[in-house]
């Protein structure tokens, strides 16, 4: 049976058993029910001896126990909620339960909890968590404080660089955010690539700003982090020269080459030439059927001469000219060109590894956001108008929150 367990069934089944554990009353319905779930558990065979084993345990308890171990199978952002559940299971079970069992449960509320690699807590922790704290800001008259922030072109790094260094400057950054959300309290979260979340209760919009600022001078002054600038500038450079050179091939040797009125036949054999290499050069990263009909009419023959209009006309296959054929495979190459220019005038003129963030305190808006992403929503909207302004910025907006409608 399939061990991927939808939310719904979990959380029903959770209560369920929570709620009969309360009453201390169970039918022979609820006990099948109970047991249905078990056989589904496909560590089925451990539980059950556990639960048999210990004589300690009532009929309630083991149904508790049995219906809590399904949690143990389903996704990540699933275990989060049960292992919420299990928490209160153990409470009822008390020093009856099996010691693996409770090693399991709290070994569980971890791994649902956290961010692997960077060891904060992950984007469902952060979903659940930010909720609670929200209710709990209203109800205990405090503010609610929202931070959010990510890497500066950190697309770059991972372009440039590869992926698994990219990886270890995610793992340095989060380690700064880690240590200065303990130092003042804060809760810290990877929400997703290299965006990250911090939040807390009851702190002025100066401080939480204050915070996040402390969190940017620091990861700008991290030795570790920084030594790996020079390297990638000059990885930067090394990429940003060789496209530069391929662009202005392509530009003097066909494109200006395409607008001659006519060519001799030296000048078409290099066109053909120049054409091919270039097409075949593109066909690992752009469509092959392009590159195809491209291909296709470089190997029509029309003479000792080649026909300008007739070089260009519309394909019958592809209905698109050679020109335009040409502008598509070429546009991408002019694309990624352009991000390398813009990366390298960032880092230029910062001559640092930088974060922009932005962040909301909110007072008193009781009950005006029914989800946490509408919530975070209005912190992204201080990071967007923080990169706006330039990046390596922080961008407080708790001023100008417009309440949802």
């Amino acid at each position: 049976m399939n061990t991927i367990y939808p939310k719904l069934s979990i959380i029903s089944g959770a209560n369920i058993a929570f709620k009969q554990a309360e009453n201390s009353q169970v039918s022979n319905n609820e006990k099948i029910n109970a047991k249905e779930q078990l056989v589904t558990s496909p560590i089925k065979d451990e539980f059950k001896l556990s639960a048999e084993k210990n004589n300690k345990l009532t009929k309630r308890e083991k149904i508790i126990l049995a219906v809590s171990s399904v949690a143990v199978a389903v996704p990540t952002a699933v275990l989060l909620v049960g292992s919420h559940f299990a928490k209160k299971y153990l409470e009822l079970l008390g020093d009856k339960a099996p010691l693996g069992f409770i090693r399991r449960i709290i070994n569980l509320g971890k791994v649902a909890a956290t961010d692997e690699m960077t060891g904060l807590g992950n984007k469902a922790n952060l979903l659940i968590s930010l909720d609670k704290d929200y209710r709990k800001a209203i109800k205990d008259n405090k503010s609610l404080n929202i931070g959010m922030f990510d890497m500066d072109n950190f697309k770059s790094v991972n372009e440039i660089l590869g992926h698994l260094k990219g990886d270890s400057v995610l793992k340095l950054i989060s380690g700064d955010i880690k240590a200065i959300c303990e130092k003042h309290g804060v809760k810290p979260y990877r929400f997703g690539g290299e965006e990250f979340v911090i939040t807390s209760i009851g702190k002025s919009k100066e401080e939480m700003k204050g915070i996040m600022e402390e969190i940017s001078q620091t990861i700008a002054h991290n030795e570790e982090l920084q030594s790996k600038l020079p390297n990638f500038m000059s990885e930067l450079q090394t990429k940003l020269d060789s496209i530069t050179q391929e662009t202005n091939n392509v530009q003097i040797n066909i494109f200006d080459q395409l607008k001659k009125a006519k060519l001799s036949e030296q000048e078409e054999e290099q066109l053909r030439k120049s054409i091919v290499e270039f097409v075949e050069s593109r066909r690992s990263r752009s469509d092959n059927t392009i590159i195809d009909a491209i291909i296709n009419r470089m190997e029509q023959k029309s003479g000792n001469q080649i026909n300008i209009d007739t070089l260009i006309k519309t394909d019958k296959n592809t209905k698109e000219n050679l020109g335009v054929l040409l502008d598509n495979l070429l546009a991408p190459l002019e694309s990624e060109k352009h991000d390398l220019e813009k990366w390298y005038r960032h880092f230029k003129r910062t001559n640092k590894f930088t974060i922009s963030g932005g962040c909301a305190t909110f007072n008193n808006q009781k009950h005006a956001y029914d989800t946490s992403l509408k919530l975070l929503k209005v912190a992204d909207d201080g990071l967007q108008r923080a990169k706006a302004q330039g990046k390596n910025n922080i961008f407080d907006v708790s001023d100008i929150i417009k309440l949802p409608q």
